[in-house]
């Protein structure tokens, strides 16, 4: 990675972090000096890693989301502004240390682990390879949200059941709130996975022809397809309460996890991206 590019990944990795030691302080204290601290560098950041992004597939020649470090840095964006959106319309406040301690994960990972290929594959730079990849990456971002929400709602969840609840019930939102939540993340995340799992399909069998459904990351992720199907079936034809579609959305993220960053080191894939 040139000199720039690194210190604007160190940069974004540093800011994540002091975003989520800000929303920390902020659930413990309930200060919300903290939060609009917070607040202003989620922005800023946002804008930062706009750029970065801008300029790292310029210095790529193609859209920068052809490794698992590139995909990492898209997710830790994309759920940032993910959550600025949720905060702002829905006014809940106290999960940012929660999510970013994730996103800096995620940036920390990436910034080790990206480096600049200047490529000639016309393939990465069409515009069904973008679509494809760019929507499978906002799913991923609302699956990983969700799996934040159904925690928080699990733990919520348990503490109502204690004879005195620690301060943690006044800190979260209703479990009600959180179901809704819950369920928004799921809904958000399958359509738009739909979409990049039917682009994939057909940028596949434009580059490959026929492809084995047993191919490891395209089984998994058919898998994961098939766990938020399962979810959103069970929620409106059974009533599936929250802490079912917690717990699922815990296993979602496992598998995804997975299949984002484990089948490429461990398995033979034609999906190498």
């Amino acid at each position: 990675m040139s000199g720039l590019l690194l210190y604007l990944s160190i940069t974004l990795t540093s800011i994540y972090f002091i975003i989520c030691a800000l929303y920390t302080v902020y659930f413990i204290t309930n200060k919300k000096q903290f939060n609009s601290a917070g607040r202003v560098f989620i922005t800023v950041n946002i804008l930062l890693h706009i750029f970065f992004m801008i300029y790292f597939g310029r210095a790529e020649n193609k859209v920068p989301i052809t490794s698992v470090f590139e995909a990492m840095t898209l997710l830790a964006l994309l759920i940032s502004g993910l959550y600025f959106f949720i905060e702002i319309s829905t006014k809940v406040k106290n999960l940012g240390g929660f999510v970013f301690a994730l996103i800096f994960i995620f940036q920390l990972v990436a910034t080790f682990g990206i480096t600049v290929v200047e490529v000639e594959d016309s393939v990465f730079k069409t515009l069904l390879f973008g679509i494809h990849t760019i929507t499978a990456m906002i799913g991923y971002s609302a699956f990983v949200f969700s799996m934040v929400i159904g925690v928080m709602y699990l733990v919520l969840f348990r503490e109502l059941k204690e004879i005195k609840p620690r301060f943690i019930y006044d800190r979260l939102p209703p479990l009600e709130m959180l179901d809704r939540m819950n369920m928004r993340g799921f809904i958000t995340g399958f359509v738009f996975l739909t979409i990049g799992i039917i682009f994939g399909v057909i940028q596949a069998r434009r580059i490959w022809g026929e492809v084995s459904i047993f191919d490891p990351k395209l089984f998994l992720s058919w898998v994961l397809w098939l766990i938020y199907l399962v979810s959103i079936g069970g929620r409106v034809i059974f009533k599936w309460g929250g802490k079912k579609l917690g717990y699922l959305s815990v296993v979602g993220f496992a598998v995804m996890i997975f299949t984002f960053v484990f089948v490429n080191l461990i398995f033979p894939t034609l999906h190498e991206f």
